[in-house]
């Protein structure tokens, strides 16, 4: 069933940005727990309100583009895009598969393969040649979309489920098993900095392959036409990020 303009500007504001409310929330919730006092959170909050009144606003992208990465994944990893090499294709727009439309629609069926097309180009992951031939460039979205806005975005949807799955892990009481959702960490509070160079290529690497079979895997358990009034649809992945001392 198509949807409706109604029914598609709700699942915007579902899985955008619209969830920064509920996480200011919850981190108050985490504050009072913790036995801080609300006259202190008042004051702390009203403190940085202040701070950062003339901070310039960021153009934040549409909710879409955070399916991109995915539609990268999909182009290094089935093998329809792969040469006898195994690297992505060349690939044309449109035409006899496969093709970047084609690649689109398998790896985001709702996404719109000409605007796909023009962020990947304007983040500089893939380019067009004259003749039509679009290729990728390199294989991290996350990484090198470096402008600002794209990087406030996916920083507003991690934090929003870093902070559910906090949330939920504290909500559970006994007798139910204590951590219903994986919150795990691996860090040393002892690291010789000397490695730190060497470290962060063995993180990125890692999480690179990590994620990638992750992709994959939730990929091949999407339903096929996304209606946000079906209730068997939910926001379900795994995130990464970095552990630093201060």
């Amino acid at each position: 069933m198509p949807r409706s303009d109604r029914s598609l500007k709700m699942f915007r504001q579902e899985t955008g940005i619209g969830h920064w409310q509920r996480t200011l929330g919850r981190h108050v919730w985490f504050l009072r727990r913790a036995g801080i006092a609300s006259e202190q959170i008042e004051r702390e909050v009203a403190k940085y309100l202040r701070q950062r009144v003339n901070i310039r606003a960021l153009p934040v992208p549409a909710v879409e583009e955070r399916m991109y990465p995915r539609i990268l994944a999909h182009w290094q990893h089935q093998c329809a895009y792969l040469d006898n090499r195994g690297q992505p294709r060349a690939l044309r727009f449109e035409g006899r598969s496969p093709t970047f439309r084609s690649l689109v629609r398998a790896a985001a069926p709702e996404a719109d393969a000409s605007k796909v097309l023009g962020a990947l180009t304007r983040y500089r992951l893939v380019s067009q040649s004259t003749h039509g031939v679009i290729r990728l460039l390199v294989d991290d979205f996350s990484t090198h979309a470096v402008q600002r806005g794209p990087q406030l975005s996916s920083t507003l949807a991690s934090l929003d489920a870093l902070t559910d799955t906090c949330y939920a892990n504290l909500q559970v009481r006994p007798p139910m098993r204590p951590f219903p959702r994986l919150q795990r960490s691996a860090c040393t509070e002892y690291f010789d900095r000397r490695h730190l160079r060497a470290y962060d290529e063995f993180l990125s690497e890692t999480v690179h392959v990590f994620l990638a079979m992750h992709e994959t895997w939730l990929k091949h358990h999407e339903v096929k036409n996304v209606d946000p009034r079906n209730k068997q649809i939910s926001r379900v992945g795994v995130g990464v990020f970095a552990i630093r001392g201060h």
